[in-house]
């Protein structure tokens, strides 16, 4: 979803252990909120948690549950697209001996394909 200088969205997952082999039962969601500042090209904040649940673990042990902010920027270095961005997490909720939070520095390039596809005849 993108309504105006936001992009929002959400992605949700169960793991099962369908084989009977393992006890697997695992959740994840992780929902992003990006805001593009329209003044400051290339600019944004971002947020994108990965909040996950162990659901074979013992009692307080199950959730992690992080607090995440950061911010980056899209710009050009030559013709080449990059992004650069930095993220700090703190874990409301966590297993027990989990870290209690960390920070997340990435820098990213985009490529594009420009090969022509060839046409049948």
């Amino acid at each position: 979803m993108m309504p105006g200088q936001w992009v929002v969205g959400s992605l949700i997952s169960n793991v099962w252990d369908v084989s009977g082999d393992q006890e697997v039962n695992f959740f994840t969601w992780q929902y992003f909120i990006n805001y593009n500042f329209p003044k400051h090209k290339g600019w944004y904040l971002t947020s994108a948690p990965i909040m996950t649940a162990n659901w074979n673990a013992e009692s307080g042990n199950k959730w992690t549950v992080p607090y995440r902010r950061g911010f980056g920027k899209i710009f050009k270095m030559g013709t080449q697209n990059v992004n650069a961005q930095m993220q700090a997490f703190y874990n409301v909720e966590k297993p027990e001996n989990a870290q209690i939070g960390n920070c997340v520095c990435s820098f990213s390039y985009f490529t594009r394909n420009d090969r022509k596809e060839a046409k049948s005849v």
